[in-house]
């Protein structure tokens, strides 16, 4: 079994100090807790809870889990993470980030600093575990959602509707009069893609064109994948003149796509994305997009989460933040970026 001395030579302090971090002593400095928890971390050191008393104090450290560091930057969500770091500040509080990379058995290990008490709560930007996992950790430790929701699990969240700003963008597509509209979603079955296809499938139902399942295809948040599903699409005897994609990333790839068979944006294809991140406004043309108040999100997140930290009795379940649509040049001509 790992000791505690492992832990001390891992992190290249005392025993001591291993120990004083454990019960959140003032006299260490953040930096020294910070490589102290990491090497408990890593070593899956399981102190004797039932011995000590390790939460004699706050650690005033809150863990922000996210299943993909890579995709979370791409799709500017670092401004989430400054709204969670900014929030915390006031409060006294530090945020640590933890990318999972798809890996559910990485993710338990992240969550064994909660339950170790090395960290006060967590916030889920997104998670690999199942709603059964998920729904007991929400009954035993202070945790919240944020962005991507469950609503399975009981956490509280913080979030957009996703099915409306769907709605959005497919009825500003169909107003504009385009009626064969395409979708390109994601293999990975999160909260929000599902909600996303919801409002795609919702905004034909209101304008009585019927939903031809041929017309979703599926594919991964990367440039590429948009330009491979593009090729489908224009593969097809009875092409879409328009496509509604999950990211800005996809779109991206989905204009480029469109642009190489020499086809004219907005005339001859129409595209739109979601998130306005940066790949909606660099190039030519400018992506139709909807825009979340990310940084407001990651700000929610915090005062949830410090608010089930403080046993309050009036946290709320469910926060939904508004969006806005973003038109430009991909889908109408001429259009004010």
């Amino acid at each position: 079994m790992v000791s505690l001395k492992d832990v001390a030579r891992k992190a290249g302090v005392s025993a001591s100090t291993v120990s004083r971090v454990m019960n959140d002593s003032p006299l260490i400095s953040f930096e020294t807790k910070a490589r102290v928890r990491e090497a408990i971390l890593e070593l899956n050191y399981q102190p004797n809870l039932s011995a000590r008393n390790l939460r004699c104090a706050d650690t005033k450290i809150i863990m922000c889990m996210l299943v993909s560091l890579s995709n979370f930057f791409m799709t500017e969500f670092s401004d989430c993470f400054l709204g969670m770091r900014d929030k915390a500040a006031k409060y006294g509080y530090k945020v640590i980030l933890c990318p999972v990379e798809l890996d559910r058995d990485i993710e338990r290990e992240y969550l064994g600093l909660v339950r170790n008490s090395l960290v006060d709560g967590v916030i889920f930007v997104n998670s690999m575990l199942d709603s059964d996992e998920l729904r007991e950790i929400g009954k035993t430790y202070p945790c919240v959602q944020c962005s991507e929701y469950n609503e399975e699990t009981g956490i509280p969240s913080t979030s957009i509707n996703n099915a409306q700003a769907a709605m959005d963008v497919v009825g500003h597509l169909i107003e504009i009069g385009h009626r064969r509209i395409g979708m390109i979603s994601s293999v990975y079955r999160i909260s929000s893609i599902s909600q996303r296809e919801e409002g795609y499938k919702q905004a034909l139902r209101e304008a009585g064109i019927p939903f031809d399942p041929d017309m979703i295809k599926y594919g991964i948040n990367e440039y590429d994948s948009g330009i491979e599903i593009t090729n489908r699409f224009l593969g097809m005897d009875n092409r879409p003149t328009a496509i509604f994609c999950i990211s800005d990333a996809i779109a991206r790839g989905c204009a480029e796509a469109a642009a190489g068979s020499g086809l004219r944006m907005p005339e001859d294809m129409a595209v739109a994305g979601f998130d306005n991140s940066i790949m909606s406004r660099l190039y030519w043309p400018k992506i139709t997009t909807v825009s979340q108040p990310v940084y407001e999100l990651g700000g929610n997140a915090v005062e949830q989460l410090i608010s089930i930290i403080k046993g309050d009795k009036d946290v709320q379940d469910k926060i939904v933040v508004g969006h806005q649509l973003i038109v430009r040049e991909s889908t109408v001509k001429n259009s004010a970026s």
